[in-house]
């Protein structure tokens, strides 16, 4: 009868950890870690202050590609954030140029600091 338990053990740790799992890659989690915007404007201008404001912002360029619309970023580590690994990508669409910014971790202090990049763009593109 003891054995029983036993072998019973590893299947239900098994359960246990798939169903956290599971519970921790809800869409809430994929929200925010993903924010999309449409520019006004040409490629070659947009890609050009995605930079300049990933530079503005302290964030060390990792790898960009500007004919695969391709930017990563690393963001430095603060006393209200941890340090953040970031996907830019941007794509030609009808009606302008969308932007989707990716965030490696979906806890809400980096959220912000995407949604403050973004606002920071769309900032620069109404001043020109």
């Amino acid at each position: 009868m003891r054995f029983k338990h036993i072998a019973i053990l590893p299947i239900l740790l098994f359960s246990i950890s798939c169903a956290t799992f599971k519970a921790n890659t809800s869409s809430g989690l994929e929200e925010r870690k993903i924010q999309t915007r449409v520019f006004q404007g040409s490629y070659d201008e947009i890609y050009r202050i995605v930079m300049q404001t990933a530079g503005n912002q302290n964030w060390e360029i990792t790898h960009s590609d500007k004919d695969a619309g391709l930017v990563q970023a690393k963001t430095p580590a603060t006393l209200s954030a941890w340090e953040d690994e970031i996907n830019i990508t941007m794509n030609t669409i009808k009606g302008g140029v969308q932007v989707q910014v990716k965030s490696g971790l979906a806890n809400s202090t980096n959220a912000e600091n995407v949604r403050k990049y973004l606002d920071s763009v769309t900032a620069q593109l109404t001043k020109e």
